[in-house]
């Protein structure tokens, strides 16, 4: 039977973020939530602990406010105001060879502990703010730390893609859509991300792939679940669903996803939601 790990991102980032992942969580509607633990709301991770199903893992963050660490011990992840780098300036610094490894796994150690601290050891997974964990330096960083923290899951990197088929659905590799497409630059980049995954897999326990929408776009995979006969969908492998909820947008920085945080939330906390997924189908992997 067909498994989804149902994990809200985020947590920490704001009141609004929080406030969606404790009440979706009371109604069984998560599998796991992951935690920015560098944000100031973050503490409040400590009451994730009262709901026993729920999975908990780091949302590991180089890319948004400042490091967990002393600055002084992570010069190239930070700017002149001792703040993370921007996603774009981050990435175009590992390209240039201007992030050191070792910085990496030195904030990466620290934010894992600082979440411990909170949660004990109730933290089952890793995944990453902005997939910076696709990146191969932050991936180096990330076997590395395994080797000290064995079983712990991770978000694959690899992409499967939804597509309706009738009242049910097929679900499909996107490296095999973009090929079959003739979209070379995309199918690269795909094979890439698959090769990655199975690099991971050997230090962490991965899931098939994260699960997307043909149109890549959150809100339409989230409609197209809850429109779905999953008892007709052929495939027994586990497979991810990231969101991003929130019952309100204050103090998130506005992007292209800020709306569709409400909105998800909406879709998430909806019954027919939670019937088309059926919670047995739940995991924490």
């Amino acid at each position: 039977m067909l498994s989804l790990i149902l994990n809200a991102d985020d947590f920490g980032l704001t009141k609004g973020v929080n406030e969606a992942v404790f009440d979706l969580a009371s109604r069984d509607a998560l599998s796991s939530t992951t935690v920015m633990i560098n944000m100031p709301n973050a503490v409040d991770a400590s009451l994730l602990v009262d709901f026993s199903k729920l999975g908990i893992g780091l949302h590991f963050n180089l890319t948004e406010g400042s490091p967990v660490v002393d600055p002084l011990l992570v010069p190239t992840l930070i700017d002149d105001q001792a703040q993370f780098h921007s996603q774009r300036e981050f990435r175009k610094r590992l390209a240039n060879n201007r992030i050191r490894k070792e910085e990496i796994l030195t904030e990466l150690r620290a934010q894992f502990k600082a979440l411990r601290t909170l949660v004990g050891d109730r933290i089952t997974h890793i995944d990453s703010h902005q997939n910076i964990h696709k990146a191969v330096p932050v991936a180096y960083a990330l076997i590395q730390f395994a080797a000290d923290w064995p079983g712990l899951g991770l978000r694959s990197p690899a992409r499967y893609l939804l597509i309706p088929f009738g009242d049910s659905a097929r679900i499909v590799p996107s490296l095999s859509v973009s090929l079959s497409m003739f979209k070379l630059r995309r199918g690269a980049k795909e094979c890439y991300l698959h090769c990655l995954s199975w690099f991971l897999e050997k230090s962490f326990r991965i899931p098939a792939g994260e699960l997307q929408a043909a149109s890549l776009r959150k809100l339409d995979l989230l409609n197209m679940i809850t429109a779905t006969n999953f008892s007709d969908v052929s495939d027994n492998r586990i497979f991810e669903v990231a969101c991003h909820p929130a019952t309100s947008t204050a103090f998130i920085e506005n992007s292209r996803l800020t709306y569709k945080r409400l909105e998800e939330y909406k879709i998430l906390r909806d019954g027919q939601f939670a019937s088309a997924i059926r919670k047995e189908r739940f995991t924490t992997v």
